[in-house]
């Protein structure tokens, strides 16, 4: 009977590691803060947007995007010319420095349009809001700290 009950119990933490390890593996990952700052969704829920103010930031950010695809696609198509001039047999050093000049205008560009995006939604917002919205941007900054600095380019779908 005790070994009937146990197998019972067994099978039931079985069953219950086995959903709480599906779940971890496949079900909803926590958005990063740079996606919360990008996701309208996420910052009408949090900021308790008006009508307006989500209308705003919706044109807000979808000038974001258009100004980041580009920049992002000046950065990859610089990139393929550096690794085609990268060993070319007459000036390829020269070549590769102007191109590197060119990944680094274009990430610049991207940081300024970022940054110019903040400022803009900062704008839109109540003081309440801008104090949630703040701390999220700062936490955002710490969170990419912790995971070992840096950013990637993503060319950005919309």
């Amino acid at each position: 009977m005790n070994y009937k009950r146990l197998s019972i119990l067994l099978a039931g933490v079985l069953v219950a590691l086995s959903a709480m390890l599906a779940v971890r593996a496949y079900g909803p990952r926590p958005m990063s803060s740079i996606e919360s700052l990008r996701d309208i969704r996420w910052l009408k829920e949090s900021l308790q947007l008006t009508p307006v103010q989500e209308a705003d930031i919706q044109r807000i950010h979808q000038d974001l995007a258009k100004t980041l695809s580009t920049c992002c696609m000046k950065h990859c198509q610089a990139r393929d010319a550096f690794m085609e001039s990268l060993f070319a047999a007459t000036n390829g050093l020269e070549r590769s420095q102007s191109l590197i000049d060119e990944m680094s205008d274009a990430q610049a560009a991207s940081e300024l349009a970022t940054l110019v995006n903040m400022y803009r939604v900062h704008e839109v917002l109540t003081p309440q809001q801008r104090i949630i919205f703040e701390r999220q941007v700062k936490a955002m900054d710490c969170t990419m700290r912790s995971a070992g600095g840096g950013s990637s380019c993503r060319c950005m779908s919309e």
